[in-house]
């Protein structure tokens, strides 16, 4: 599913995807971490992903100064204030990688 916002000038994108993963070439790289007792097994089944689903979604707009630096972003404001709120509510849903986000902002 994928919907286009727009809203004067801000154009905003919304997805969000559901697959169901296969790993077949990896089970033998993951079988090899096994023979490696709890802690290769602990590494194998946070890895094994095989039948599982994935799902994500993501929002094509962002008030992150940082990340609209990167793009070259150009006539956009950001707002760190609400990045950080964003990123809080991404982090509530198990988002990896958000405390990294956080902390960028500092005291923006």
């Amino acid at each position: 599913m994928s919907e286009t916002l727009e809203s004067g000038a801000l154009t905003a994108r919304v997805s969000y995807r559901q697959v169901a993963l296969t790993l077949d070439p990896f089970n033998t790289l993951f079988d090899a971490f096994r023979q490696f007792g709890p802690e290769g097994i602990a590494i194998a089944e946070r890895l094994d992903a095989d039948g599982g689903t994935l799902q994500f979604a993501s929002l094509g707009a962002t008030y992150d100064p940082v990340e609209l630096a990167a793009m070259k972003a150009q006539g956009i404001d950001s707002s760190p204030a609400e990045a950080r709120r964003w990123y809080e509510q991404a982090r509530k849903l198990g988002a990896g990688g958000m405390d990294a986000r956080i902390g960028r902002l500092g005291a923006r």
